[in-house]
């Protein structure tokens, strides 16, 4: 299925190769690439660099524009449009090139990712009342204190930036939201993504959250995300959070079951990943063979019992993990990536 994806997307790369590249989109360069009886339009790797303020002036009726993969610094519109769907990923917009989003009250999905961006215009982003979905993975924020009030919004995705905190204020502002991702992929799997999609340009930079805020507020939620960051716990006020099915807060600094003993009401949990923190000791089998050997080889042996004990400790502690987890949580499907009940079938 993935090498499907990777080949499909090679063909769509070389597709556009076979396109004349656009340097400066006018309107009329607009009007020769746009079918009048389509309402889309894809402009992505065309190696645009300007676009003149009239440009899609005489396409106001679009519904979905892609201008992703070119080297645009601004992106602005004059007129209302109709856009549904926008999408400007893998550019070098900057805070100040994103002008006003007013002119696109009706979007339901708006997508920047890996650009430049530390905050969007939350004045002019705030007339976007239909938005359902904002995509901002791969930019440059520090902090969500700039969203405006999105009572509609239900998909965030803020992803590989450079978060450090997240106030309860701040997203108590999107009440509607039902997904959550403040992950990070570590940097293994980003170089092996860059090797294979050479188009795509992954920063090194990650969020580095320390604790989740209050979410109390986001009553909807049903997936949070938030691995590869530096959580040291959880917090109970998760337990607020009734509808969540998913929480993935895998590769973090969590080794207390403090405020996580706390969600007791999170009936619809489903699946639940805390793999790769401290808290979860590891599954230790010892070989009799290291043993034997640590007995038999004197030089050995202090280093031996020391890795031995250290393998037993952790052992134990993922015994203690598992057993306090199964009383926790009884109705997971999936724990730690792992399916821990049987598929239910019907007959």
């Amino acid at each position: 299925m993935q090498r499907g994806k990777i080949r499909q997307q090679h063909k769509a790369i070389a597709d556009v190769a076979e396109k004349p590249k656009i340097k400066k989109l006018t309107k009329e360069k607009v009007a020769d690439e746009h079918n009048s009886a389509t309402d889309h339009l894809d402009l992505a790797h065309r190696g645009i660099e300007t676009i003149e303020t009239n440009a899609f002036d005489a396409a106001t009726a679009l519904k979905r524009l892609d201008l992703s993969a070119n080297k645009l610094t601004r992106i602005a519109f004059t007129h209302n449009m109709s856009l549904t769907q926008l999408k400007i990923t893998s550019n070098v917009l900057v805070d100040a090139g994103i002008v006003d989003l007013s002119f696109c009250k009706q979007l339901v999905t708006l997508d920047l990712s890996d650009n430049k961006l530390a905050r969007l215009p939350g004045a002019s982003l705030r007339h976007c009342t239909g938005l359902r979905a904002l995509v901002l993975t791969k930019n440059a924020m520090t902090s969500l204190e700039w969203v405006p009030s999105l009572p509609g919004l239900t998909s965030l995705i803020v992803s590989h930036n450079r978060i450090t905190e997240i106030s309860a204020k701040s997203i108590g502002k999107l009440k509607g939201l039902t997904k959550l991702q403040l992950y990070c992929t570590p940097p293994s799997i980003l170089s092996m993504s860059l090797n294979q999609y050479g188009h795509y340009n992954y920063r090194s930079s990650h969020n580095k959250l320390t604790e989740l805020p209050d979410l109390s507020a986001l009553e909807q939620l049903t997936e949070l995300r938030a691995s590869n960051n530096q959580l040291t716990a959880l917090p109970a006020s998760i337990n607020h959070n009734v509808n969540l099915k998913i929480v993935d807060v895998c590769h973090n600094h969590i080794d207390t079951f403090d405020g996580l003993d706390q969600w007791t009401s999170l009936a619809q949990l489903k699946q639940l990943n805390l793999r790769g923190n401290p808290i979860c000791g590891q599954n230790s089998t010892i070989p009799m063979e290291l043993v034997d050997s640590a007995k038999e080889k004197e030089e050995d042996a202090t280093v031996s019992q020391v890795d031995l004990a250290e393998r037993k400790a952790l052992d134990k502690k993922n015994k203690l993990y598992n057993f306090k987890m199964k009383r926790l949580f009884p109705a997971l499907i999936v724990r730690d990536g792992q399916r821990i009940q049987d598929k239910r079938t019907h007959g």
